[in-house]
């Protein structure tokens, strides 16, 4: 159940990240593009280890700069882990 938190944590801690870079994106039309890199590439990180189903739509979301569907989906299932 610990890891399951730490992992919840991690997820939130990432939407926490992709609010500010939607917010980057509709005030000043660009992204911080190592920020996106290190979102992504954490969540890559947490797919292999982990086996987290929807990773890979996240992902998805992510590469297209849909960043705020990206926020929800990584809140969703946060909160499904630590039911």
């Amino acid at each position: 159940m610990k890891e399951k938190s730490q992992t919840s944590e991690v997820l939130r801690t990432l939407a926490i990240i992709l609010s500010q870079l939607d917010f980057e994106k509709k005030i000043k039309g660009t992204t911080d593009a190592e920020l996106v890199r290190a979102v992504s590439g954490t969540i890559k990180d947490l797919k292999r280890k982990d086996n987290i189903p929807f990773l890979e739509d996240i992902l998805y979301l992510i590469d297209q700069g849909r960043f705020s569907e990206a926020r929800s989906k990584l809140l969703e299932l946060s909160y499904k882990l630590l039911e």
